[in-house]
């Protein structure tokens, strides 16, 4: 389980009593895992699997599989040690256990 700032719903940093506030954040770096492109994070150049992309075509059999394999590397090189992913015609599921 990895602790990190906690942002809200709008992507801001959560502040209560003046402080950033730490929390569990498993699922604050899936979704950003998710929404990353390859090339954005500089340090990191092959982090990212760019959900936006696969928004563009439509959801074919081969598409949800690609995310499903792009979304599973990701997830273990993040340091997930058995994600499981499912891709279904509209829906997403991630089970990350860091």
């Amino acid at each position: 389980m990895a602790t990190d700032y906690l942002y809200t719903e709008d992507k801001d940093l959560m502040i209560k009593n003046g402080d950033f506030v730490v929390g569990q954040s498993d699922a604050q770096h899936v979704e950003n895992l998710l929404l990353l492109q390859k090339g954005e994070v500089k340090e990191f150049p092959l982090v990212g699997i760019g959900l936006r992309n696969y928004g563009l075509a439509p959801w074919h059999y081969t598409t949800r599989q690609k995310l499903k394999k792009n979304a599973g590397i990701q997830l273990k090189y993040d340091g997930v040690k058995k994600p499981v992913v499912n891709v279904e015609q509209d829906k997403i599921s991630i089970d990350a256990t860091y």
